[in-house]
């Protein structure tokens, strides 16, 4: 064995020392990280208001002071506040006249007027440069937890060892001389700790260890560009740590609707359990469930792509978790499915089917609970038990609930009357329609819409919306969300005719990869066209234009003979230049509710289209980045408006394996931030008719249809 000598065993103990005392800041993140984001919040304000202290005369600083030589100080340039906050004291101090005590004074005292002007000032969380620092804090603080975990881990196995062997080396850190008097069994049992010692470090403790600290250098040293692609994919948690630690990037009369203070501020009170809510809600979110349980029985009428069907879910989960067992969600057939994925992705709720005349699955919800999900047709095939009680009913798309005289709003009424709430919930603006608006609210809260029906010349004046507050609730995407925001992503899952269920199955039979991909756009009444002309409808309601993207021509084709006069015209790659330019020119002219059909592959290059804010997918893409050019070209710098993406998908077909792959190439790309590993990946996997087979058979064996091997 080497000899062991003096400055090996200092350079041991350092390092254990640095590992232990590194354990212990890392078991301390939260604390640390906590402080080091109120920092950065306070730098940022700083320098916010600074462009208000331009406006801020020098002559407020003799409200503190009153012998300031004013004169002497703006006759060498210090005219406002912010000039002097620009400078340095020494350089104040530096005029004739000025003392350093003074220079000091002014400097201390405009840093004061600046933290005033900071703590009283509103900000929003914003993907922006001059926010880095923030986003980095709230990074490191949804990075660190599983780091601490790890290090009260390590501690719990090793630093009581590390201290112990630690303890024992200390004899073999004297000099030679006094090395001469130590005991010969303190030597051996030195060394020995020495020997220990350097294996742990050289070990498994010591390569825990250094993994912990590379994990720590990565987040620390993160890239603005990644910071920027991990903020996207977790906005609600960003905005929830912001909010919690500083309220000041809370904007209550927007996240609130704009509804009375005094009101907003009981709702706020409301206690709520979302234990059985599996996403992370944004602060608009919670105060939506919270104004759903506490006024019983409302309107929402949050603009699509906030998420309306979260809040709902966020209610029923909290009024499960006190003990409520029955809801029904009623619903247009085209949103069936997605409310039963919903439910299952968000939440730890039991969806129930009731479709067509299963009295089964009737049986089975009233004996048993969960949420009930039924379309406006199917529920008048059912009839509830006069004394059977349900805790909420909700009625999505209530417009289609706003004629007393049809059969389905008469159905929704009666269930309505066996439950403790109800809610209706639609992303159509009902301000410029007051009839329907009335008869909406007569259905929920008969008083006050008796009230509104007197006042219905006055629907734009603030009395009108105050009446509505107690029942109505309605924010918008681009109040609520960032100067260029978020893209909202939702998956339309639509169900498929027995007519396209046939067709599909035919050319699942005969492995054709691309007419399984076409699912329910070779059908008439196709499930996924019916949900489409939705959406576009409800983009025309607030305002916006539609891009529709297929990677086929008969798709596309198909898409525009069904929108008619709504689209503009069909992009390709056979569209000469000239031509497409003046489609794109057409389309950027035209009112809202115009459609522009593309070609996936074509429409993703070249071509900026800040016009549009509503993008839908007819089909999954084979690629992310096909996914990622297209939504690029709406969503960049100059759009306006919120983005959403929506992609039509049938259940139960090539678009479920679809997606999974996609998401499992998307997880590639946010692990490594690099398009570069994504575009590789892509490219090795594009190429490999092995792929495209192995997704083929294993539809086939889902479906019990007998797989051909690959030649």
């Amino acid at each position: 064995m080497p000899k062991i000598n003096q400055n090996s065993v200092i350079q041991l103990d350092t390092l254990t020392r640095t590992y232990l005392d590194t354990l212990e800041s890392f078991i301390h993140f939260e604390t640390t990280d906590e402080q080091y984001l109120k920092d950065e919040i306070t730098s940022y304000g700083c320098q916010q208001v600074l462009p208000m202290m331009e406006n801020m005369p020098i002559e407020e600083l003799t409200r503190f002071k009153s012998n300031l030589k004013i004169s002497l100080l703006k006759t060498n340039g210090y005219s406002s506040l912010a000039d002097i906050l620009s400078s340095a004291p020494e350089k104040i101090s530096a005029i004739n006249g000025i003392s350093e005590d003074t220079a000091l004074f002014l400097f201390d005292a405009c840093h004061k007027i600046q933290l005033d002007l900071a703590s009283v000032s509103h900000f929003r969380l914003r993907p922006q440069e001059q926010q880095q620092g923030i986003l980095h804090a709230l990074y490191k603080m949804q990075m660190h937890p599983s780091l601490s975990h790890e290090a009260s881990e390590l501690s719990a196995l090793y630093k009581e060892r590390f201290l112990s062997l630690l303890k024992d080396i200390q004899p073999l850190k004297k000099n030679a001389f006094l090395s001469f008097f130590t005991p010969f069994w303190t030597k051996n049992k030195a060394n020995a700790a020495f020997t220990q010692l350097q294996a742990m470090h050289e070990g498994l403790p010591g390569r825990r260890m250094e993994d912990l600290i590379e994990k720590d250098r990565q987040i620390e040293q993160i890239s603005f560009e990644d910071l920027l692609i991990h903020y996207r994919a977790h906005t609600a948690q960003y905005e929830n740590l912001t909010e919690k630690t500083d309220d000041r990037f809370v904007d209550y009369d927007i996240l609130e609707g704009g509804i009375p203070a005094e009101m907003a501020e009981e709702i706020n009170r409301y206690h709520l359990d979302l234990d059985l809510v599996k996403a992370s809600l944004r602060r608009y979110q919670v105060f939506g469930v919270k104004y759903i349980l506490s006024q019983k029985n409302v309107l929402l009428g949050d603009e699509m792509g906030l998420g309306k069907t979260i809040e709902a879910i966020g209610a029923m989960a909290h009024l499960a978790f006190n003990g409520a067992m029955h809801f029904m969600v009623v619903c247009p057939a085209g949103v069936l499915i997605n409310w039963q994925r919903e439910i299952q992705l968000h939440s730890h709720l039991h969806p129930v089917i009731l479709h067509g005349k299963d009295k089964n699955a009737l049986e089975e919800w009233i004996n048993f609970g969960g949420v009930a999900v039924t379309t406006y047709q199917s529920a008048q095939n059912y009839d509830l038990p006069d004394d059977f009680y349900m805790e909420m009913l909700i009625a999505d798309e209530a417009q289609y609930v706003k004629n007393p005289q049809a059969k389905r709003t008469q159905k929704v009424r009666e269930l309505s009357l066996q439950a403790e709430r109800t809610l209706y919930m639609t992303g159509t603006p009902l301000e410029n329609r007051v009839d329907e608006m009335c008869e909406l609210v007569n259905a929920l809260q008969p008083i006050i819409a008796s009230q509104l029906e007197s006042r219905k010349y006055m629907a734009a004046a603030p009395l009108f919306k105050e009446l509505l507050a107690p029942v109505y609730l309605r924010r918008k995407r681009d109040d609520v969300l960032d100067e260029l925001p978020g893209i909202i992503y939702t998956d339309e899952w639509c169900e498929l005719t027995p007519l396209e269920r046939t067709n599909y199955i035919s050319h699942l039979q005969t492995g054709s990869f691309n007419q399984m991909r076409r699912v329910s756009w070779d059908s008439p009444h196709s499930s996924k066209a019916a949900r489409m002309i939705e959406l576009v409808e409800s983009a025309e309601e607030e305002g916006r234009k539609v891009l529709i993207f297929s990677f086929f021509l008969d798709t596309m084709e198909e898409i525009a003979r069904l929108l008619k006069d709504r689209c503009i015209g069909m992009i390709s790659g056979s569209i000469p230049l000239i031509k497409r330019q003046e489609i794109i020119d057409a389309f950027s002219n035209a009112k809202p509710g115009a459609v522009l059909v593309m070609q996936a592959v074509t429409g993703g290059t070249g071509i900026n289209l800040q016009a549009a804010s509503m993008i839908i997918f007819a089909e999954p893409q084979i690629k992310p980045s096909i996914e990622l050019q297209a939504v690029s070209r709406a969503y960049r710098m100059g759009q306006t408006q919120s983005v959403s993406v929506h992609r039509l998908l049938a259940t139960d077909t090539i678009d479920e394996a679809m997606c999974e792959m996609l998401q499992k190439k998307q997880e590639i790309f946010d692990a490594f931030a690099d398009e570069s590993v994504i575009a590789e990946a892509e490219n090795e996997t594009a190429t490999q008719s092995e792929w495209i087979h192995d997704l083929i058979q294993k539809e086939k064996e889902k479906h019990h249809i007998p797989i051909t091997p690959l030649n």
